[in-house]
């Protein structure tokens, strides 16, 4: 058998999750590590950036969510926006969610253009998480 989610319950399941997040706390936090995530993806799989500047973020509230192609979506409503200032610089490929002890991983994205620069006092990087849904089929 294959597990169909209609587009609707996309929205309406991913909406129940997005309300249980938004007060939860949970943090954006950089990875240094040239890392892809992958469905076995653990904390320890990440390697959290270091520059100077830097600090975990808040993810904020997650966006109702829309369906587009088949997948449902909701996205951060701010983004995090770091700048490297100081001696400790740091290729960053991407970003992870956790919870706000950093002990539980929730999600995890690579940047597609990663690695993103953050060598150079005064360089950044802007980040708005964004959570899928879809169906197996």
């Amino acid at each position: 058998m294959s597990l169909k989610i209609p587009d609707v319950s996309q929205l309406t399941l991913l909406d129940l999750l997005r309300s249980s997040l938004n007060g939860a706390s949970l943090k954006v936090r950089l990875f240094k590590n040239n890392y892809t995530p992958v469905a076995g993806s653990v904390i320890a799989s990440f390697t959290e950036a270091n520059f100077s500047g830097y600090a975990a973020g808040n993810l904020g509230t997650l966006a109702a969510a829309t369906t587009v192609s088949g997948k449902a979506s909701t996205t951060a409503g701010t983004s995090n926006t770091w700048t490297k200032s100081g001696a400790t610089g740091n290729d960053v490929y991407g970003y992870y969610i956790t919870d706000s002890g950093g002990t539980v991983l929730y999600w995890a994205e690579r940047g597609g253009a990663a690695p993103y620069s953050l060598n150079t006092n005064g360089e950044g990087l802007s980040v708005t998480p964004v959570l899928t849904l879809a169906s197996e089929f």
